[in-house]
């Protein structure tokens, strides 16, 4: 049997852990027997996702063999990250893979946004991906791991009313490429989601969600397990993989060639703002749904 397939105590990291994406990642991880870690920013999220399954320091939710670990980190701090890679090499002597999921967006034209808002997006997508990743690839070279970036089918594309965003998903798919010419025994993937039921729309427009019900408030969209399924499939992969979910979303890269792409920028402003009018009516009314929901 090949060794690959087999994910029992393989240490994984995972950012952006208690929703969505990386929250469906871990529970498959933890069904096939891996150590998991898994990172947020926020104590209540990462209460209400696992905290409040177990009061030990190295719970096993899911899985006969799998056990979990959580941290909270503000992966936009230098420290906290140097924090999260000691702590895991700390305890469990090693690291096997490192999952790139934690990421911000926000609804506007460039110029509608604040400049925290755009500052948070930057270091968030990109700065804290980036030099996590420096931290982690030492680690990830003694034990010929896997690096896992989770993109987005926007950086094949990038387009309102997630410009900004998009472009720093774009920068993502820049550093995969360069690491791959760089790293020999490290395996790089990417994985880029299209529209994906999380919350992240509400979440961009400044909502928050309630510890009793951490995964209200999501769009349409492919289910999030979908998207873990990709991931899982990578970290047992051979070689390194580029995978779009749903598959159909690759598409978007045809915008990119020279024609259509002339005729993107020439139609698509005229419809900008009435994209971002729509976007943030949609986004305050799952909010106002939960809101509801919540009070009843």
């Amino acid at each position: 049997m090949d060794g690959r397939a087999d994910l029992r105590d393989r240490v994984v990291l995972i950012t952006g852990g208690s929703s969505g994406i990386g929250y469906a990642t871990a529970r498959r991880l933890l069904n096939r027997g891996a150590r998991v870690i898994i990172c947020a920013r926020e104590t209540p999220r990462l209460s209400a996702a696992w905290l409040s399954r177990t009061s030990t320091p190295d719970p096993r939710p899911a899985g006969p063999e799998g056990a979990v670990a959580v941290v909270v980190a503000d992966l936009g701090t230098a420290r906290d990250r140097e924090r999260l890679i000691s702590e895991v090499i700390a305890r469990y002597g090693r690291l096997d893979a490192l999952v790139n999921n934690a990421a911000v967006g926000r609804i506007g034209r460039l110029d509608e946004l604040d400049g925290d808002g755009v500052t948070e997006v930057i270091t968030t997508n990109l700065l804290a991906t980036a030099d996590l990743t420096r931290l982690a690839l030492p680690h990830l070279r003694t034990t010929r791991g896997d690096l896992v970036m989770i993109g987005s089918a926007l950086a094949l594309s990038p387009s309102p009313p997630l410009s900004l965003y998009s472009a720093t998903k774009a920068g993502l798919l820049g550093l995969v490429a360069a690491l791959r010419r760089e790293e020999r025994d490290v395996r790089v993937h990417e994985v880029l989601p299209g529209v994906v039921a999380t919350a992240w729309l509400p979440y961009a427009m400044g909502w928050r969600p309630s510890a009793v019900r951490p995964n209200a408030g999501a769009t349409f969209g492919a289910d999030p397990d979908r998207v873990a399924g990709a991931i899982e499939r990578c970290l047992v992969a051979r070689f390194s993989r580029t995978v779009v979910v749903p598959r159909w979303s690759y598409v978007a890269r045809f915008t990119g060639l020279p024609p259509i792409a002339q005729l993107t920028n020439l139609v698509l402003p005229h419809f900008a703002t009435r994209l971002i009018r729509r976007t943030r009516k949609y986004g305050k009314k799952l909010a106002s749904l939960t809101q509801a929901d919540r009070t009843r």
